[in-house]
């Protein structure tokens, strides 16, 4: 699942450390350092050349990770919760997920992980327990990437700090594309294979203890010589489609990259081996498992309450538009659920509240109006504010330089341009909000995403609502 969405272009964040669940993030704008136009300053290349720091690669992944999502001094928190962290470890082991350490003597002091994918490497987080630690490990990094061939080194966010060494933002659009290169369509035909395989194989699986969808007896037929067909695709046919005008674009395993990917065309064709017998013996739960859009839309035409037959990943999600900008959907399963447990509609009302937000900061505790202004807003920051708040993940997204301007931070809230070009730097924070301030806030505005801890809620419902 995680490698299929790197390929896609999305990648899962955390709310904080402690959080229990991901969302799935998909930027409009995205950062990329072109492996070309990495920038080494003249106090960079003085510190590489006295070999400050010895730098190692894959020596110490868990430690960096770890090291990564712990809280510091200058971070309080980080997006990097216990399960990222755990995945994360098992694709190191499977020889996807690659670190950069750099040491002071036997002291880790900084470095960086991320996820290698064909030619594209995806940046995750890098860290700093001294001078320019980091830095150092990713001018190691872009070094290893020109002399491996890469294509495609994403950084995901934009920051004064990489853009001081070559990090340029590009459109979604360009991005995919330049994606779509790196990670090869071999790659992403693979893995794409693979996930509608499994989907297909376990609808069956759902069919043999639940029964096949309806309508299924009247088209069997039709349903088994799709599958077949999609099962010679997955091997490499070149002929014998059934029924077809136009053939499809067979998997080639000769056009695999020669590391990183071994096994995976024969898991995608052994997925397609057992969706067909399962379906000839139990038929299929589902009609559809799987479908590609630009924006997921066909999701809401096809009125389907998940994003796949395996269970919701999130009760919340964000949806984006064609035409720009994001909206929330909430499972609809969810207050239908909530009406026949009992609960009145001014309960389930609070509820929905409680987990999709209510989009703003206007009554919120913690974080307010009215707070806000005793700390120096005026009516037309909270007005930038609101505007933002409609799209954000997080509030700590929105109160930032971009959102406020330079001259308001520094000049009216005080604040220095080197806090300001921290890239972990918390304003919220800064102002004085405590945690437990702030995420009260984030609940009523964004919205918990989640049931959990619900008003109203009754314990005893909790499993009705549990997401994988």
């Amino acid at each position: 699942l995680v490698l299929g969405a790197y390929a896609v272009g999305v990648f899962p964040m955390a709310d904080h450390r402690d959080a229990d669940s991901i969302y799935w993030v998909e930027p409009k704008r995205r950062a990329v350092m072109p492996l070309d136009g990495f920038h080494l300053s003249h106090s960079l290349k003085k510190t590489i050349a006295t070999d400050r720091y010895r730098v190692t690669a894959d020596t110490a992944f868990d430690q960096i990770i770890a090291l990564c999502a712990a809280s510091a001094a200058d971070r309080p928190d980080t997006w990097i919760n216990t399960s990222i962290e755990q995945v994360f470890i098992e694709l190191h082991r499977m020889g996807y997920a690659h670190s950069i350490e750099c040491w002071d003597g036997d002291r880790l002091v900084g470095g960086l992980y991320g996820l290698a994918l064909g030619r594209a490497f995806f940046g995750e987080s890098m860290i700093s327990r001294a001078r320019d630690a980091s830095k150092v490990a990713l001018a190691w990094l872009v070094a290893r990437l020109r002399v491996g061939g890469f294509a495609l080194l994403d950084c995901q966010f934009q920051t004064d700090h990489l853009a001081s060494m070559g990090a340029i933002e590009i459109s979604r659009r360009d991005y995919l594309a330049g994606l779509s290169s790196a990670v090869d369509g071999a790659v992403a035909g693979a893995l794409a294979a693979l996930m509608t395989g499994a989907s297909y194989a376990t609808s069956a699986a759902m069919s043999r203890e639940l029964g096949a969808f309806k309508g299924y007896e009247k088209n069997a037929e039709h349903m088994l010589r799709v599958i077949r067909n999609h099962r010679r695709a997955a091997h490499g046919a070149v002929d014998g489609y059934e029924k077809l005008a136009i053939k499809p674009v067979a998997l080639n395993a000769i056009e695999m990259p020669a590391q990183c990917f071994e096994g995976l065309v024969d898991r995608a064709r052994s997925s397609w081996d057992e969706a067909l017998q399962q379906g000839v013996l139990y038929g299929y739960r589902n009609a559809q498992t799987t479908v590609i859009a630009p924006t997921g839309t066909i999701g809401l035409v096809m009125d389907c309450d998940t994003t796949g037959i395996e269970p919701d990943f999130a009760l919340v999600k964000f949806k984006k538009l064609a035409g720009g900008g994001y909206f929330k959907i909430i499972n609809q399963s969810v207050p239908e659920a909530l009406r026949i447990l009992g609960y009145r509609p001014e309960q389930i009302e609070a509820m929905i509240n409680y987990a999709v937000g209510h989009g703003t900061l206007k009554g919120s505790p913690g974080v307010n109006h009215e707070w806000l202004k005793l700390k120096g807003f005026s009516d037309k920051e909270l007005s930038s504010v609101e505007a933002a708040l409609a799209t954000a993940f997080d509030i700590r997204f929105v109160f930032n330089r971009w959102t406020l301007g330079d001259e308001f931070c520094t000049v009216k809230l005080g604040i220095s341009a080197e806090k300001l070009n921290n890239p972990d730097f918390d304003l919220l924070a800064e102002l004085g909000f405590t945690r437990t301030e702030i995420e009260s806030a984030n609940i009523y505005c964004c919205g918990a995403m989640t049931l959990e801890g619900a008003p109203h809620l009754k314990a005893e419902h909790l499993p009705v609502f549990d997401c994988a």
